[in-house]
């Protein structure tokens, strides 16, 4: 059981002794410091306030002495304000002077020696002493350890402690008009450190502020003293006789007093919050606190008052010039004011009053709370009664426990979780509370006891809520979830979380044929951000499978599809009836770009074929030449593509089929053989138009293609220049797709440029490993096989392109412009195993190959890996070690 906390609290202004020179501060600090230790926590009736005449030492000798036979063990807090004095003689002595105390002759009289003060509290029944004495020419002598008494009585285990604090030491101690500095400073670092503070923390914010006021520093003693905890940390909700007591509220206010020394704190709180009750509770005949209420008192003169503080409750009753005027009257007065209202006064008051005046809003009560006490009240409540009888009564102590319940708020209340358990969430709060009606003060209560939770993104609503919803069978908007989602998206056409919740929503209402444009919309905002929310794309797909038509946002969610690798479910989704002659051109076109993917060319190009026969419209046509020439491209058919890309060139009118075709002619151009600045003219020229456009997909194949080239040729450098742009570009779309190709071609380069050891090609190895393309599609794995196997055979490791090339075969076989690389892999698989028959028949196939093709940069690829792996055979060790300075061989 912790101890109770006796405080001995002393203040003496005015003195017996004429000569003693009076400390008009000192009664307000002792009465400061009372009022403080009551609001923290302790008790009014275990506080001993002395003030003036009342401060005789003969007082405190008989409180000593009845604390002395006290049969329970306490806490003691010590507080004295006033003069002190130190005698000049050989051991100078330190006294308390009291009201009634003497100085005469360098002797006092009736006044306490402060080493003997220690002596007394020793023989106290207190566990916990703390001494604070705000007072000049003050310093311990000798102070007996507080322990040593129980020690010679047989105790080694005695709790004891002691700390003390001297305002300013042998030093004179300063007051201002109104307060002591020291108590200033010291009630200032007792309501910043109340909750985990210590002696030491303490000690050194009063020496700081002490510091900056170029005053005196004070002086510590401390024996066994971890913490400060005469202070209450929390003081629990009461309520007896209808009355709710808020005593930990009295904390903040108590904080609030003492951080704003100079300036009126108002008490802002709903009719019910507790303001009068708190009032009523800081109230105090016996520490000088007066309350007043505006709806029963009359304000009259308070100099003729002896109270030092003055509550003005129920402030909002005056009207605009009443209010001014009683400011006026207040401002420069010595006595302190906390005044209480329902609302801020600072729409009323004038403007010179705004720096006098600090509104402090009495908060409602937390749902733990609230609950505590409709519990209490309410015994037959089930916790989800409980739950909502806190809500509707806003926690409001008055509504709890009157059950003054407004229907109206009710209904509201109603209104607001239906509408955020049917969003799930909102993003722009006034855009929700607009499409939905709602009150913002409904919202912002709602948020205020944590059943929205607020973040970056914006309001969530609790679990709770969905509990609510469903104990009392709250109804959910379905227009206006939707319509907000469909404004969301306009105004925020990035948002992922707006993509994701209407999606969300959909999949709980239902499709719609409003909702088709705003579907688009999310689809290609969730396509745009990565792999990590396909999830969303795919369950998407369930608002369509049973649709007997395909839609504009049907054919959006299949490219993504398709570009996500989810070949099948794309498949189901296009091969619905395209109500429309342009649906069935783009669902023409995805469906060709899926088979690319799966490595059905011959199909793609037969539907490329069906497509260029129907075509009317000429922007259609161009379409379809320029997939077409992809199919051939693919294909490994450079004359065919070569004309389908030229025209393109000459004839279309669309900005991006153009630039891409351009990109697509420099290309072929390069595996033909053509010369340097041709193709690059070409490529650059397409990719400059790309860019423009934006299009930085198209950018990046022509950044990646003209890398490839110039590796191929055997110019590294210029290699290395378009190669890290195109993978900067691939990190920017974040297609792993696109990084994969370009790490490949990166893998090619630096295998020949630094050497197959070098610690860059052990880097790509692992990254491409990492990228997973194992999953990627038909193409680009099909060349990440050949690149590996090619990379491990310069390394001298054989085991992995066994496994390797044995896929490769299988995914080139059909496709004879691949095929060249799978059989240039084999031909330096069978020269490591000593078959050079073989060996050689497979390099005869490739070359072969590639003169049929016209490839001409795959025929000097091969060419330049077999002159690689003959100088590997002659001596292996020598030229693993001279690969790094291999540049150019031709």
């Amino acid at each position: 059981m912790t101890p109770q906390t006796i405080a001995i609290v002393i203040g003496i202004s005015e003195y017996k002794q004429t000569e003693i020179p009076s400390l008009p501060a000192a009664q307000t600090d002792a009465l400061n410091f009372a009022r403080a230790l009551k609001n923290w926590g302790i008790p009014e009736s275990n506080i001993f306030l002395f003030l003036n005449s009342k401060a005789q030492k003969q007082h405190l000798e008989d409180l000593f002495l009845k604390l002395s036979v006290s049969r329970d063990e306490f806490n003691l807090v010590f507080y004295f304000c006033g003069h002190g004095h130190r005698t000049v003689e050989n051991v100078p002595k330190s006294h308390l002077i009291f009201h009634d105390s003497c100085i005469k002759e360098e002797k006092c009289t009736n006044s306490l020696i402060l080493d003997n003060l220690f002596n007394k509290i020793n023989k106290l029944p207190s566990i916990e002493n703390y001494v604070i004495i705000d007072a000049c020419s003050l310093r311990i002598n000798k102070i007996t350890h507080p322990k040593l008494e129980q020690e010679i009585k047989g105790d080694k285990k005695s709790r004891k402690s002691l700390f003390c604090l001297l305002s300013s030491g042998i030093e004179e101690s300063f007051e201002g008009e109104d307060f002591g500095y020291f108590t200033e400073s010291l009630l200032k670092g007792l309501s910043v450190l109340r909750v985990s503070g210590s002696p030491t923390e303490l000690f050194n914010f009063i020496q700081k502020e002490m510091n900056e006021k170029e005053l005196p520093l004070p002086e510590m003693y401390t024996i066994g003293h971890p913490t400060i905890s005469f202070i209450q940390k929390s003081i629990p909700l009461q309520w007896r006789n209808g009355v709710v007591y808020r005593h930990h509220f009295i904390l903040q206010i108590q904080s609030a007093l003492i951080q704003n020394q100079n300036r009126f704190v108002c008490l802002i709180g709903d009719t019910g919050i507790g303001k009068t009750t708190l009032c009523h509770l800081l109230a105090s005949e016996k520490l000088k606190v007066t309350y007043f209420s505006f709806l029963t008192d009359r304000f009259t003169d308070f100099e003729e008052r002896t109270s030092s503080f003055v509550i003005l409750d129920d402030v909002d009753v005056l009207n605009r010039r009443q209010l001014n005027s009683l400011l006026k009257g207040l401002v420069g007065k010595k006595t302190k004011f906390l005044l209480s209202s329902k609302h801020s006064l600072k729409t009323l008051i004038d403007e010179k009053f705004y720096g006098s005046l600090i509104d402090l809003a009495i908060p409602i009560l937390s749902r733990e709370e609230g609950k505590e006490l409709i519990r209490s009240t309410q015994t037959a409540y089930s916790e989800m009664e409980c739950e909502w009888h806190y809500l509707i009564s806003r926690g409001n102590p008055l509504r709890i426990l009157s059950a003054q319940l407004a229907t109206e708020f009710e209904e509201q209340l109603k209104k607001t979780i239906g509408a955020l358990v049917s969003c799930g969430m909102y993003i722009n709060k006034h855009l929700f509370l607009n499409v939905f009606n709602l009150e913002e003060s409904v919202l912002n209560f709602l948020e205020e006891v944590g059943l929205v939770h607020l973040s970056e993104q914006g309001g969530i609503p609790d679990d709770l809520l969905n509990e609510i919803v469903e104990e009392q069978q709250l109804t959910l908007n379905q227009s206006s979830t939707l319509n907000y989602w469909y404004s969301q998206i306009e105004e925020a056409p990035s948002s992922v979380d707006s993509a994701k919740h209407l999606l969300f929503s959909l999949r709980c209402f239902g499709y719609e044929e409003k909702a088709d444009f705003y579907l688009g919309l999310a689809f290609r905002i969730l396509s745009q951000k990565g792999k990590e929310h396909l999830i969303d794309l795919i369950e998407s797909s369930d608002l369509f499978l049973s649709l007997p038509f395909m839609t504009e946002a049907s054919l959006i969610l299949a490219e993504s599809l398709v570009e996500k690798k989810q070949f099948d479910l794309a498949r189901l989704l296009l091969i619905k009836r395209a109500p429309t002659q342009e649906l069935a051109l783009g669902s023409t076109l995805c469906e060709i770009q899926r088979l690319w993917k799966i490595g059905s060319i011959d199909e793609s190009i037969s539907l490329c074929l069906e497509l260029l026969a129907l075509a009317t419209d000429p922007f259609d046509l161009i379409k379809g030449h320029f997939y077409r020439g992809m199919a051939y491209f693919l294909n490994g058919n450079w004359n065919k593509s070569f004309s389908d890309f030229s025209l393109v060139c000459q004839k279309g009118q669309e900005p991006q089929y153009v630039g891409r075709a351009k990109c697509m002619l420099g290309t072929i151009l390069g595996i033909r053989g053509d010369g340097v600045e041709v193709v690059q003219e070409y490529l650059l020229n397409g990719t400059r138009l790309l860019s423009e456009l934006k299009d930085f997909a198209g950018v990046w194949a022509g950044w990646n293609n003209l890398g490839e080239i110039f590796w191929k040729w055997g110019d590294y450098k210029s290699s290395i220049l378009y190669l890290e742009k195109a993978l900067e570009m691939a990190e920017y779309l974040k297609s792993d797709e696109a990084k994969l190709e370009t790490l490949r071609n990166l893998l090619h380069l630096h295998l020949r440029w630094n050497g197959p050891f070098s610690s860059l090609v052990t880097e790509l190895l692992v990254k491409i490993e990492d990228l997973g393309w194992k999953e990627s599609d038909f193409f680009v794995k099909m060349q990440t096989l050949n690149a590996l196997s090619t990379a491990y055979l310069f390394r001298g490791e054989i085991q992995q392109p066994f496994a390797l090339l044995k896929q490769a075969v299988a995914l080139t076989s059909k496709n004879k412009e691949y095929h060249i690389y799978t059989l240039c892999n084999l031909s330096l698989l069978a020269k490591h195993l000593g078959l050079e028959q073989k060996s050689e028949a497979f390099f005869e196939r490739g070359i072969e190959l590639a003169k049929q093709g016209e490839n001409h940069l795959g025929l000097h690829q091969i060419q330049t890996d077999f002159e690689i792996m003959q100088q590997l055979s002659d001596d292996r060790k020598s030229c693993l070690h001279s690969l790094g300075n291999l540049s150019v061989i031709s």
